[in-house]
């Protein structure tokens, strides 16, 4: 089914997020995280930066990109940096967009900012005061839009049907490996996978993360998927155990200890509840 999802108005979330640089007393905020940038400017590249100031925002990349952005990223200004974006910071145009302000008061994202890449900034901003801060667009990815919704349904409705192909395969003599790529061979139809597949069998399954491997299904296994799709970038996250033939009367216990304490967990679940409690 193919279904078409207005784009978010980006000049709107860079206007929240310029009202929140005057509430954190910043004058601007250095944006480096990918999938923030991505949510303020829509860029889907491996390389790229932002400055927004209370007045201004502009979008930073290298010359690879400069086809790519001219289609995908909106609602600010951007610019191609011949150099590292960080080894070369653009302080000038930074000292034009503060209208000369004596000791600005500049955000970095500290959870996105590695040390070298802070002690470069820190070299070059003579006379700027570099505030680690954190969660500032978070706080704005947390309440979603109805556009976001619908990308975010619309990826579990992929994984859903992603699984219940791969369902159809399940049987003695197939391996890990198989399945999983089946279930990624879907996702890429229509995004792409939002992490590497999980699909683990037999002892397997007892470790959280495994990785699919070629391990073949025989009968009595427990079968455990945890996958995901991305959809024009955002995720579902989806884990289910099945068994191939007749479970082993322990293994089904188990299982179906888990599904009452998910059922009470979901059952308790309303507004204001804390998520420890219901853990």
């Amino acid at each position: 089914m193919c279904r078409v999802i207005k784009f978010e108005p980006m000049k709107k979330r860079i206007a929240q997020l310029q009202e929140q640089l005057v509430r954190e007393r910043l004058d601007g905020i250095i944006i480096s995280g990918l999938n923030n940038i991505r949510y303020l400017c829509g860029y889907t590249g491996s390389n790229g930066m932002m400055v927004v100031t209370r007045r201004a925002a502009v979008f930073y990349t290298d010359f690879r990109y400069q086809e790519q952005i001219k289609t995908e990223v909106r609602g600010c200004d951007k610019k191609i940096l011949e150099r590292d974006l960080y080894s070369s910071f653009p302080v000038a145009e930074l000292r034009r967009m503060l209208g000369g302000k004596r000791t600005p008061r500049l955000g970095v994202e500290e959870g996105n900012l590695s040390l070298a890449r802070f002690r470069m900034l820190r070299r070059q901003l003579k006379g700027f005061r570099l505030i680690p801060v954190r969660d500032l667009v978070l706080e704005l990815r947390r309440r979603k839009s109805r556009s976001e919704l619908a990308r975010m349904q619309r990826a579990q409705e992929i994984t859903e049907q992603a699984f219940n192909r791969a369902l159809r395969l399940v049987k003695p003599g197939i391996t890990e490996q198989d399945l999983a790529l089946e279930i990624e061979f879907y996702f890429r139809r229509f995004g792409e996978p939002a992490f590497p597949s999980i699909v683990a069998s037999g002892e397997n399954g007892a470790k959280p993360h495994a990785r699919a491997g070629v391990r073949r299904l025989k009968k009595g296994d427990a079968i455990t998927f945890d996958i995901g799709c991305r959809y024009q970038g955002y995720c579902a996250d989806m884990t289910r155990t099945v068994f191939l033939g007749r479970p082993d009367p322990e293994l089904r216990r188990v299982y179906e200890a888990v599904l009452q304490a998910q059922q009470e967990a979901l059952g308790a679940m309303k507004a204001g509840v804390p998520f420890k409690s219901l853990d």
